[in-house]
């Protein structure tokens, strides 16, 4: 193996003096013609584990204090290595985030639950224990806390489905999507909160800009961690055609059961006039 890969290797620093004709020493050509006589290596670990090598040549021969001196740098180089590659981990991942975000089929809304989580935090400490409950005495609650989720960001599905012109005119409050409907909804949103629910799913009427009625499945991942209620992740699906299919199938259901219960008061009210025809019949055969 070469110098380097045995200190990657072994996780132990080295040093020779002796450059020229060693086999483990790399670019033996290079090191001839430029005069190089001495090598040092040391490895730069995190946590027990090498991320990699600092090596040096020198046309000086090097002491155990070149190497010391290389200690006294190597933590320092190995946590900008691993900074720097947690940087670029972070920036790929956040990409890959925002393609999805993006491209996604579905309507998705990140928003800001801080201003919830000081609510429910005001709460207990007044020794609220259930949410439902006091909801029930306190329905004005429901009501002030839309305001207190802030939407930080929309998907472009989500531009198309509420008819917004711009990311710009639907970031804010919640209200601006919202129908009387909905408060029912948000207040059992609160409370899958509130209990700590992992995931809350149901159904929500909802409106575009330009006032047209939506019907929307949303799902909302309830934040566990500190951070997750500043970037809470909510998904709309559009339900509003099957909404209105499965109204139109009641309705017609309904006209169906209506001309099923006339059809059948129409047949008894004609029998009843067949009985009587009958029996004026008989009546007359009888005086005959």
């Amino acid at each position: 193996k070469l110098k380097t890969g045995l200190i990657a290797a072994e996780g132990k620093p080295t040093l020779t003096n002796h450059v020229i004709g060693d086999p483990s020493v790399p670019e033996q050509e290079w090191a001839e013609r430029e005069g190089m006589v001495a090598f040092a290596g040391y490895p730069l670990v995190i946590d027990d584990h090498v991320i990699g090598v600092m090596a040096m040549f020198s046309r000086n021969e090097l002491s155990e204090s070149t190497l010391q001196a290389m200690a006294l740098v190597a933590d320092q180089i190995a946590l900008g290595i691993q900074r720097k590659r947690a940087e670029q981990a972070l920036l790929a991942s956040e990409e890959k985030f925002r393609y999805v975000f993006e491209t996604a089929g579905v309507s998705i809304f990140e928003e800001d639950w801080s201003d919830i989580h000081d609510l429910f935090h005001r709460l207990r400490a007044e020794g609220v224990t259930d949410l439902r409950a006091y909801f029930e005495t306190h329905p004005h609650v429901v009501t002030d806390a839309i305001p207190l989720v802030k939407i930080l960001d929309v998907n472009d599905y989500t531009l198309q489905l509420f008819k917004a012109p711009s990311k710009a005119v639907l970031l804010g409050s919640l209200d601006r999507v919202f129908v009387p409907e909905t408060t029912e909804v948000f207040k059992e949103e609160l409370i899958a909160v509130w209990e700590g629910r992992d995931i809350y799913r149901d159904h929500a009427r909802a409106r575009t800009l330009s006032d047209q009625d939506l019907a929307v499945f949303f799902t909302l991942v309830v934040p566990k961690r500190e951070p997750d209620w500043k970037r809470v992740m909510v998904t709309l699906t559009d339900v509003t055609v099957l909404s209105q299919a499965e109204g139109a199938l009641r309705e017609n259901e309904e006209r169906l059961r209506s001309f099923s219960s006339r059809l059948e008061q129409l047949v008894e009210e004609r029998t009843a006039e067949l009985m009587q025809s009958q029996d004026r019949l008989r009546a007359l055969a009888t005086e005959v």
